[in-house]
């Protein structure tokens, strides 16, 4: 009886003051896109995934519950069938009848979580977008990926210089796309002073079991287990801000790496490395949205990005041919997402952490403008793509791990962005992308979003 009486306080008082909101956005959304049809037995790549999810959905109806401390939060998103649109291009994310039939996304929600915050703990279980890295782009954990199902703590303890920060993240995989059991563990200690933060991460993919209780602590399980069925990595961040305008950031990860003195036959170097600054020209306060959107609910490690005014910035990623990459597919370092197209299930390959895999250079620029109630941004990337990539053969000899895996294809992107604000509930938006190099093809859009409620 004392249980059940300590349940019910404990229970009370964390649901106590609770407000329930429930929203409901239309967004009708025009748009053109240069793409052919697909043949009957195309894949969507991952800049096609991506591409689909920045374009809204046609509705988004959401429910909140929030107090001091706990937020219960789900939502649906009615869009529009990527296979659908790929093999019979529309003209708007109202259009789902299409060839015959009513084809519409059944792949939701994307967003649905439980959190629990505090002045030193967090914790989050559900499905959201998850991020650790200091970049745009991310090696270990990034926000580029759909979302993770996931279990977040996090903690933090003050002290008189700074704050002490350790963070825990478990992710499992969809069976029905990797056909066994993955798990992703990672832990990460951050040191946090006001204008520099140091990070170390312990990565772990166990894949083919289930995880032993040895593998929830940090760092011991790298060979605890003699890496049975596991792959092990480490990452390293900084976040430096030199001066109120100007930050420097880097993240590197270390899944294997290969010294002078080894033969070819050890274990390839498979690393990833990202270098960037961002500059802010103007301080200003930045848009709120309008509109809900799956990125409002990014859970992240602290970091210096500026979130307002009119800001330039520069990344660099480089991700190397052997990175992620395992003799056995379910020990790369990938996160299977299952979807449902055209009443078709098809699987996407994702990653948790570089948002297009190993082998691969990015470049990029974005100029930002974001000072309510408009924000825009103009971007500039350039990838340099090599031929090995996560299908390559991992096998001896590794005589060269660092050179992107030839012939290296080259990639551009040029795109634009626009939203503005003209209301508390009213939105008007726009984009345009262009992209050129082994691939052309153009596509953009226009719309307007109303939250109803």
């Amino acid at each position: 009886m004392k249980k059940v009486i300590t349940l019910f306080l404990v229970t009370l008082v964390l649901t106590a003051g609770i407000q329930a909101q429930v929203h409901l956005d239309i967004t009708p959304y025009l748009w053109l896109d240069s793409k052919e049809n697909a043949a009957a037995e195309y894949s969507p790549s991952l800049q096609e995934l991506y591409d689909w999810y920045e374009r809204p959905a046609m509705a988004n109806l959401s429910l909140n519950l929030e107090n001091e401390f706990l937020k219960l939060y789900a939502q649906v998103e009615v869009r529009s069938d990527l296979m659908a649109d790929l093999h019979n291009p529309t003209f708007s994310n109202l259009q789902i009848y299409q060839n015959g039939g009513i084809y519409f996304d059944p792949n939701f929600p994307d967003t649905g979580y439980a959190e629990f915050n505090s002045d030193f703990l967090t914790f989050s279980i559900g499905r959201r977008k998850l991020d650790w890295g200091p970049g745009y782009y991310g090696l270990g954990l990034s926000d580029i990926a759909p979302y993770f199902d996931h279990i977040w703590f996090g903690a933090s303890y003050p002290d008189k210089t700074g704050e002490w920060k350790y963070t825990f993240v478990l992710i499992t995989t969809d069976r029905r796309a990797t056909g066994s059991d993955k798990t992703f563990i990672a832990h990460s200690f951050a040191w946090s002073w006001p204008n520099l933060i140091i990070t170390a991460m312990d990565y772990n993919l166990i894949y083919n079991r289930g995880p032993d209780l040895q593998e929830l602590a940090p760092l011991i399980h790298f060979h605890g287990l003699y890496q049975r069925d596991q792959n092990v990595a480490l990452g390293l961040a900084a976040d430096w801000k030199a001066n109120p305008a100007l930050r420097f950031y880097s993240e590197l990860f270390i899944d294997d790496f290969q010294t002078s003195i080894e033969s070819g036959e050890s274990n390839p170097g498979g690393m990833g490395l990202i270098l960037g600054s961002q500059f802010l020209i103007k301080e200003g306060n930045p848009v709120k949205n309008v509109l809900t959107r799956a990125e409002d609910h990014t859970l992240k490690n602290e970091d210096f990005s500026f979130k307002g005014g009119i800001y330039l910035r520069l990344e660099h990623l480089w991700a190397s041919q052997y990175l992620y990459n395992r003799e056995e597919v379910a020990g790369e370092f990938t996160s299977p997402l299952y979807y449902m197209w055209e009443y078709t299930p098809e699987i996407v390959n994702s990653y948790f952490g570089a948002a297009y895999g190993p082998d691969r250079t990015i470049d990029r620029i974005t100029l930002t403008y974001d000072k309510a109630p408009v924000k825009g941004e103009l971007l500039f990337e350039y990838h340099r793509i090599g031929s090995f990539g996560i299908d390559g053969l991992y096998a001896a000899p590794f005589d060269n791990w660092i050179t992107l895996g030839n012939p290296v294809m080259n990639q551009f992107r040029i795109a634009f962005s626009g939203m503005w604000n003209y209301k508390e509930d009213r939105s008007l938006f726009g984009d345009l992308k262009i992209d050129f190099g082994e691939d052309f093809r153009v596509q953009g859009g226009f719309g307007w979003g109303l939250k109803l409620f």
